[in-house]
């Protein structure tokens, strides 16, 4: 019976102590968000704006103007990611995927929220779009073209699973193993959530794997 109680009172105390804490964070939450939304409009010289140019990517100039017909025609779905990705070069582009709304509004002002998220909004949709494209020449074969595409998606900071997954299976193939330790570093570098579960699927590429 005492072993009961003394149970009962710690399990007791340890819920009170959570909720406790729960109520702490929350209310830091509200107060830090109260003073982000009173933050004067601010300067965003210092933004890492992305300079993106199609035509590097065009289907011609990956395939040569041969083979380009029958992979366009084999796989329609090009004919929509291409004009996004010519609508985005003229766009403003920035990876803010590691900040809060919170943290844009306290660095650069509530005033300048929607602008952010708009740019931070290209910049997830180029990035899906690259990987969406990049897979589709990794299905039909096209190694190299499809590692220009995706490579160039990992150095502009992407944190789509795919993206790195499909660069390390292609360079497993070709025993590209310094490449390999180039991306996990790269994937190293990922400012998101998604960071941990990335490096822990790229560590099981590697030349004594599969």
């Amino acid at each position: 019976l005492t072993s009961v109680l003394i149970f009962i009172l710690i399990l007791h105390h340890n819920i009170s102590k959570g909720k406790k804490t729960r109520e702490q964070e929350e209310d830091a939450y509200w107060e830090r968000e109260f003073s982000a939304n009173h933050v004067r409009k601010g300067n965003m010289d210092d933004l890492n704006f992305i300079t993106f140019q199609a035509e590097p990517f065009y289907p011609v100039n990956l395939l040569g103007a041969v083979s380009c017909p029958e992979f366009l025609e084999k796989n329609l779905e090009v004919k929509n990611i291409l004009p996004r990705l010519l609508f985005l070069e003229n766009q403003k582009i920035v990876n803010l995927t590691e900040y809060s709304n919170t943290d844009l509004k306290y660095k650069y002002g509530v005033a300048n929220l929607n602008l952010l998220s708009e740019y931070d909004a290209n910049y997830n949709e180029l990035i899906t779009l690259l990987h969406n494209y990049g897979s589709i020449f990794a299905k039909e074969g096209y190694a190299s073209q499809a590692l220009s595409i995706l490579e160039y998606a990992v150095s502009i900071g992407t944190d789509i699973s795919g993206t790195y997954i499909t660069c390390a299976k292609i360079y497993q193939e070709n025993n590209q193993w310094d490449k390999l330790e180039a991306l996990k570093k790269e994937a190293e570098k990922i400012s998101t959530s998604r960071k941990d579960s990335i490096v822990r699927k790229l560590q099981e590429f590697g030349p004594y794997s599969g």
